[in-house]
């Protein structure tokens, strides 16, 4: 699995692929990735949504959850999605807020809803550049554990 990757400035996307996940077969790298679709998350598989990294969960009854970071304008959300390996389709499950989801990067399931994010960034404004120039502490790492955040 892959993400279309985030725009990243005033710059449009190299390819102006819409937001969202595919599938890909390594083995056979000539071949296209194949979109997964998603009927029920606003926005997704349009240039308004956004997947940066993403873990994918297995638990032990074979349910497959897909975790994926969304950044955008105003937060960043974690998005969790059941995915069916058999028709390779997604349905949305729930979105992930916190006020310590800043300016997430990546993000590694450890249980059906728990996992830790990366901050690249402690600010996502125009302090962003006032804080590198500073040598102000510009990441972290957030724990997300049965709807609670360390």
């Amino acid at each position: 699995m892959i993400t279309s990757g985030i725009k990243v400035g005033p710059r449009p996307r190299l390819d102006n692929s819409p937001g969202q996940l595919y599938t890909f077969d390594f083995q056979n790298p000539t071949a296209s990735a194949k979109p997964v679709p998603c009927d029920n998350l606003p926005g997704y598989g349009t240039k308004d949504r956004e997947f940066q990294g993403f873990d994918i969960y297995q638990v032990k009854s074979g349910v497959v959850y897909i975790f994926a970071v969304s950044p955008g304008k105003n937060s960043s959300t974690v998005e969790k999605f059941k995915y069916d390996l058999e028709t390779n389709k997604m349905e949305h499950r729930k979105t992930y807020k916190d006020d310590k989801f800043r300016m997430l990067n990546d993000v590694v399931a450890v249980g059906a809803d728990s996992f830790y994010v990366t901050n690249t960034a402690h600010y996502k404004d125009a302090f962003f550049i006032e804080a590198f120039v500073a040598g102000v502490q510009w990441g972290s790492v957030v724990k997300y554990d049965k709807g609670k955040s360390k």
